[in-house]
């Protein structure tokens, strides 16, 4: 029981856990609101935590929970400082845990020679989440500086988050020089592993992007965040080709970690090159990449990396690779489906019109969950580009599709009606267009009662 496990660490760590036991009763997440503050003067750092946790059905008023906070502070060269912690004796480590164990408290750090950027909840100490307000300085420090991956990796995901939000209803879009040199560094840091550099530099998604503003809309996330990736593609065209071709195996395909990490970061490369290939005319140099690898890659990772980047832009190259990718694999049903999930996300003008040509292709299939999955519900869930079109035409081919299936698939078709259940997410206009094609299921005559409920619950809940 939960008990026993506690009272056995109990006596192994001869601490009390008493209010660690609280993890276990009470629902949610925490928050540490956190403040900071540095005085040259006196060479302290302190640092100012409120923890709470909101209500949820049936708790309310939630009391404090223990929760460790791993905590290092880095200066101005990177270099992490020793932690001095007031009242207790100086010591050499550079990473120190603070137990939160009151609604409020306050760390003070001594000997602090300048003003430094912390890093907190390192090594992910305890699943609560930190509110603190970052200036962009600090966020890009973090994220070329912190030696904690997950950290690095999420104030480079909340600064440029930051960037692009504050952009999107700006015309011209204006991209941060700081931040495209710090994606170059980056890409330059060979110490960095490549894994990791992947996902640093890969920009928030634009679904999650829509999540922060108050009434998204899609075709200006989508204007706002290819605009940072055309700059920082154009900015680092030089070392983006560089480490593309540095990154190329050189011995046996493989599928250990380092070799993943490897391929991940090249096809990262690749995808910003071909994000500066689309930009008319074409690049054919960078073009030609991009078939080479679709055509010689003696991996599938790679051939879906290539083919997915082709996938994005309107070009006969496009069409041969596709056509070819269905040829050699059209016996294989799970490459099928990802073959028609690359079109249904695809961002290139006529994704609508080519998705509704695929329904009618020789291997879709309504009755497969699995094809309307793959083709209708990739669209619908993961191109909020073109799912969202300002015209309501995305909505209404999902809608209709919804209707054909809940008369024989009602669990598939429910599912797929549940992407329009965040319609107060969107504009006043994408509102209106999606509240009227749930009204059109919901008014079809016969609907199953999977259905009914999502939309209803949609509509009014």
């Amino acid at each position: 029981t939960t008990d026993d496990f506690v009272a056995a660490m109990e006596d192994a760590s001869g601490r009390d856990l008493s209010q660690f036991r609280r993890w276990y009763d009470i629902a949610g997440t925490p928050q540490l609101d956190m403040e900071q503050h540095y005085d040259p003067a006196r060479r302290r750092y302190t640092l100012h935590v409120r923890q709470h946790t909101p209500d949820t059905p049936g708790q309310t008023d939630k009391p404090a929970m223990h929760i460790p906070v791993s905590v290092g502070l880095f200066a101005a060269d990177g270099e992490a400082m020793p932690l001095h912690l007031k009242g207790e004796p100086p010591q050499a480590d550079t990473t120190r845990v603070l137990h939160i164990t009151e609604r409020a408290q306050t760390f003070v750090f001594e000997s602090v020679a300048e003003k430094p950027v912390a890093s907190l909840l390192r090594g992910f100490s305890a699943p609560a989440q930190v509110n603190m307000r970052r200036s962009a300085d600090e966020l890009c420090f973090l994220m070329t500086n912190d030696d904690d991956e997950f950290n690095r990796w999420d104030a480079a995901q909340t600064y440029a988050a930051r960037l692009i939000a504050a952009q999107i209803d700006r015309d011209p879009i204006e991209v941060s020089a700081d931040f495209v040199a710090a994606c170059g560094k980056t890409l330059a840091d060979e110490k960095l592993k490549p894994a990791l550099a992947a996902e640093i530099l890969t920009l928030p998604s634009e679904q999650f992007l829509a999540t922060r503003q108050k009434y998204a809309r899609p075709d200006r996330i989508h204007r706002a965040r290819n605009a940072f990736r055309a700059r920082i593609a154009a900015r680092l065209k030089n070392e983006l080709f560089d480490r593309y071709h540095a990154l190329a195996d050189k011995a046996k395909y493989a599928i250990d970690a380092d070799a993943m990490g490897r391929r991940a970061l090249r096809n990262v490369c690749l995808s910003y090159l071909m994000t500066a290939a689309a930009a008319a005319p074409v690049d054919d140099d960078i073009l030609s990449l991009c078939v080479c690898q679709y055509e010689t890659a003696a991996n599938m990772t790679d051939v879906v990396a290539a083919l997915r980047c082709l996938a994005d832009i309107n070009h006969p190259a496009r069409d041969r690779a596709l056509a070819d990718f269905y040829a050699k694999w059209k016996d294989t049903a799970l490459v099928v489906d990802k073959w028609f999930s690359l079109q249904a996300t695809s961002e290139a003008a006529d994704t609508l019109a080519r998705v509704k040509s695929l329904a009618r292709h020789e291997a879709f299939n309504m009755e497969n969950p699995n094809k309307v999955r793959a083709l209708v519900g990739a669209f619908a869930s993961a191109n909020p580009l073109h799912f969202h079109a300002a015209d309501g035409r995305g909505y209404m081919f999902v809608a209709d599709k919804v209707i054909r299936l809940d008369r024989f698939n009602a669990q598939v078709a429910a599912r797929l009606a549940a992407n329009f259940s965040a319609w107060r997410q969107y504009d006043k206009s994408r509102q209106t267009l999606m509240r009227r094609q749930l009204q059109i299921i919901m008014d079809t005559p016969g609907l199953s009662k999977d259905t009914l409920e999502v939309t209803t619950k949609s509509l009014r809940g």
